[in-house]
C-alpha cells in the first residue's frame, strides 16, 4: 500500500441489496468515508453476485472520486472484506489440495456459512484423459 492510508473496502451481499463501505485510517482510528448499495444479483437473470458487487463498488468509487474497481476486479489499493447474509445461501464451489484434508475443511467452512455447494474439487481427484 506504500504511502497510501490503510483502507478497507467491505462488501455485504444479502437477499435484496449488495452494500459497499469504504473505511480508512484517520489518525488514531478509522472513519467511514462512504457507502453505496445496489440491488443484489443473486437471483435470475444474473445469478452472479459479483455483478452486484462490481456495481456497488463502482458506485462507491464514483461517490468518493476514487477508482476502486479496475479491469474487472477490486483495484488492490485497499483490503477487501466480503460477507454474505443471504437467506438460503450463495451457490459455491470449493477446492482444496487433498480431498481428505483441505478440501473437506473448505467444504465444512462453506456449509457452516450457509453456502449451497455446487461442486467440490481437489488436486488429487481422478483426472479425465482427453
Amino acid at each position: 500500500m506504500g504511502s497510501e492510508k490503510e483502507s478497507y473496502l467491505i462488501v455485504d451481499i444479502n437477499s435484496h441489496q449488495t452494500k459497499a463501505v469504504f473505511i480508512e485510517r484517520t489518525g488514531d482510528g478509522y472513519g467511514v468515508e462512504g457507502t453505496s448499495e445496489t440491488p443484489t444479483t443473486v437471483d435470475p437473470p444474473e445469478l452472479d453476485v459479483t455483478i452486484g458487487v462490481e456495481k456497488a463498488v463502482r458506485g462507491l468509487g464514483q461517490k468518493l472520486g476514487r477508482e476502486l474497481w479496475v479491469s474487472g476486479k477490486p483495484s488492490g489499493a485497499h483490503r477487501l472484506l466480503c460477507s454474505s447474509s443471504t437467506s438460503g445461501g450463495i451457490y459455491m464451489n470449493v477446492a482444496g489440495l487433498i480431498r481428505n484434508i483441505s478440501t473437506e475443511s473448505a467444504q465444512r467452512a462453506a456449509l457452516g456459512a450457509g453456502a449451497l455447494l455446487q461442486d467440490v474439487f481437489s488436486y488429487n481427484d481422478p483426472q479425465p484423459r482427453f
